[in-house]
């Protein structure tokens, strides 16, 4: 499937309150408490869907992206305790929450419940990666086709085992289904580097852009991944995730804007 067709493909929510429209969810995979993620495991149908946020739509979801900003500190500053992330109003945000940023939200069904995010940031709009303490020395890719993925949180009671559970697994996919949908080649990340070998057998093909350093207590590792539907199809199936879990609603601008040339309007 070719990136333009995989777009349309890509499901709008209901914009009419009280629409009886279903819309078709991935199913995947729930994980015991305990088990790892190679156990034999039973299909669920997942109760949530992730939505699409950006500066278009934002409106829309002003108090599920608070939430998330509050997710956030909870799970950086309070769970990791890294006190760069500690703010007074308890909401963790920084210069890339701007009108560039685009947001994943795990929403339950029904009751619009925020159970995760993640965002995505344009490398050629700021240095991301670059602008880390312990990052400077790095040789840092900006592009209008790389985007920086950033701020995976899944709420507590919704890891059903440590590691990629359900939740960040369908945000991985909706990260990796919402590039192909807008032309984005790579993505750079930052990890824990416990976390290399996940990503390498979800066959993201994870490119070290430097050697691990030592940030807020823990060892981290920049790295770059592939944005293909291979990965995209090697995730689903490794999860258990059937089909597209993306939710657009009001958006009609694409996140980047190409010439047929390959370059910026």
């Amino acid at each position: 499937m070719k990136r333009r067709a995989l777009r349309k493909a890509i499901p709008a929510w209901p914009s009419q309150a009280g629409s009886n429209q279903r819309i078709r969810v991935a199913r995947g995979i729930s994980y015991p408490k305990g088990c790892s993620s190679g156990s034999p495991l039973a299909v669920t149908q997942p109760d949530f869907l992730v939505h699409v946020v950006t500066a278009e739509n934002r409106h829309f979801y002003e108090r599920e992206l608070e939430e998330s900003f509050r997710l956030r500190h909870r799970v950086y500053a309070m769970e990791y305790g890294w006190g760069a992330f500690r703010r007074p109003d308890g909401r963790e945000t920084d210069r890339y929450d701007c009108s560039e940023a685009i947001y994943l939200l795990a929403l339950e069904e029904g009751t619009g419940r925020l159970i995760g995010g993640a965002r995505l940031v344009p490398t050629i709009e700021g240095p991301t990666l670059s602008g880390l303490r312990g990052l400077t020395t790095f040789s840092v890719p900006r592009s209008p086709f790389i985007y920086h993925l950033s701020r995976i949180v899944v709420v507590p009671e919704r890891r059903e085992y440590p590691g990629l559970n359900l939740v960040a697994s369908a945000l991985l996919c909706a990260a990796q289904e919402y590039c192909l949908a807008e032309d984005i080649e790579q993505l750079t990340l930052l990890i824990r580097t416990s976390q290399l070998p996940q990503y390498l057998a979800l066959g993201w093909n994870p490119q070290p852009l430097g050697l691990p350093v030592s940030l807020w207590g823990a060892s981290l590792i920049p790295i770059i991944v592939d944005v293909s539907e291979a990965a995209l199809n090697t995730t689903r199936t490794k999860r258990s995730i059937r089909g597209s879990v993306l939710v657009r609603r009001g958006i009609t601008l694409p996140a980047v804007k190409v010439r047929s040339v390959g370059r910026l309007n």
